[in-house]
């Protein structure tokens, strides 16, 4: 039977998720998405008011912003001889900045998706530091040359789409209301409207002309939009989200860097010392026998130090093994996966294709998941026999682990699953739970990767 795989997350919370899931994709988030939406929800949300208010501003905006730009480059071609005119055309990308902030936010009304800063996040530098910095990004270029589109063929677009929509509602509207005036009458085509029984004909035509007007507006905006987006936000690369990877990145080769510095002082230092404390004592042990027959009692004791001393040794090699075992970074995954699956209380069945090394923290991360699982396996699942897969498609690495035991594993009851998600939400990664009542269990984990090179041979 193929198995239902769910998120590894509490039942209560993956409805709430679900829940919101299903909210949110019911909201629209962009004028073209409203346009989706079933007519008469449409036509009675708040959609078309903003898309027509935002269609309004960005005429407004776009006539003044043509008048400054033609001001600023006239100016700053006929001075350009003098200091002056060169600060007026240097300023002309630099004025493209606020320009742009003030369209991001104005982009709201027609696109709840945030809308970022592209730019870097500069400290505190002398102000000619700063323009140079400015200058050479590639965002205040882009900004410059939308403030240009702003004013060139969106312009034309956002008066003809007023001019439309204006029409489309304004008609039927002086159509309704002018004959009440007096004398003013309203002429379509040949026909003079001038009588309340003439004039109530457009009561039934308003609705439809709104409907056209409302449906009009929302493509303008939406494509305008659009525009704006791609020119003023860019892609996720911007720097905000590019500083947060690296972020994580480099707070788990930190991590990393501690972990080995840990692993070499106990292996170096603690159990070095424990290793000699067990030679000495086991001299001591023989010494004594052989100069003190009769003192069973000193024996015991320098006997039961000895043991002692031997068990805290392997525990402590047992814990460095834990840490960080030495075959995952001599060898790899797969042989790391391996030496686990042969001390497994339950038998283990492993079909590891894994010929190129990980990322460290990638391998380690699986390691990890893959070591909880099996001992979760042996510990909770009944189950005679387990299975491990591991594949690399050149993108990600994908790992699965498998029991026939009774299921019905829960993240809820305390299993550690919640944590391993933890753990490989570090790596981008994420974990998949499959778990019904009788079984099968199928623990899938999924970590987005490249490759680092071949694995080095056994020998």
């Amino acid at each position: 039977m193929t198995p239902q795989y769910a998120p590894a997350v509490p039942p209560q919370a993956a409805n709430q998720t679900d829940q919101t899931a299903q909210k949110a994709k019911k909201e629209p988030v962009t004028a073209w998405d409203a346009i989706r939406l079933p007519p008469l929800r449409f036509l009675t949300s708040s959609w078309p008011w903003r898309a027509f208010g935002y269609l309004v501003t960005s005429s407004v905006f776009g006539l003044v912003l043509l008048l400054v730009l033609i001001g600023m480059v006239g100016f700053g071609l006929l001075a350009s001889i003098t200091v002056i005119g060169a600060a007026v055309l240097v300023a002309i990308p630099l004025f493209a900045i606020p320009v742009a902030a003030f369209e991001r936010r104005r982009l709201g009304l027609v696109d709840r998706e945030p809308a970022p800063s592209p730019h870097k996040q500069l400290p505190a530098k002398p102000m000619r530091l700063w323009l140079k910095e400015r200058l050479k990004e590639g965002a205040t270029w882009r900004e410059l040359a939308y403030a240009f589109v702003v004013v060139s063929a969106v312009l034309i677009g956002d008066l003809l789409g007023v001019f439309l929509c204006l029409n489309l509602i304004g008609f039927p509207l002086a159509a309704i209301i002018m004959p009440t005036l007096g004398d003013d009458s309203v002429a379509f085509f040949d026909w003079q409207i001038d009588s309340w029984g003439e004039s109530a004909l457009f009561l039934g035509i308003l609705p439809i002309a709104y409907a056209f007007a409302a449906y009009l507006a929302c493509v303008v905006v939406g494509a305008r939009a659009k525009i704006a987006r791609v020119m003023l936000v860019g892609s996720v690369d911007a720097p905000q989200y590019v500083e947060a990877v690296t972020s994580r990145a480099r707070l788990v080769d930190a991590f990393e860097a501690e972990r080995r510095r840990i692993e070499r002082d106990l292996h170096d230092g603690t159990q070095a010392h424990l290793v000699s404390l067990a030679f000495r004592l086991g001299v001591a042990e023989l010494e004594l026998g052989r100069e003190n027959p009769d003192n069973q009692e000193a024996r015991a004791l320098v006997k039961d130090a000895h043991r002692e001393a031997k068990v805290a040794l392997q525990e402590l090699r047992d814990l460095i093994r834990g840490i960080h075992p030495q075959v995952l970074t001599d060898r790899g995954l797969a042989a790391a996966v391996a030496e686990v699956a042969g001390r497994s209380a339950v038998p283990v069945q492993l079909d590891l294709r894994l010929d190129q090394r990980l990322p460290p923290a990638v391998e380690s991360a699986a390691y990890f998941v893959v070591t909880e699982a099996l001992t979760n396996v042996a510990r909770h699942s009944q189950a005679s026999v387990a299975f491990v897969h591991a594949r690399h498609d050149g993108r990600q690495l994908v790992v699965g682990i498998t029991d026939n035991g009774v299921g019905g594993a829960d993240p809820a009851n305390g299993s550690g699953l919640q944590g391993l998600a933890d753990r490989l939400a570090v790596v981008a990664g994420r974990l998949i739970l499959s778990s019904p009542p009788g079984g099968p269990t199928v623990l899938t984990l999924e970590i987005p990767c490249p490759t680092m090179g071949p694995v080095p041979s056994r020998s």
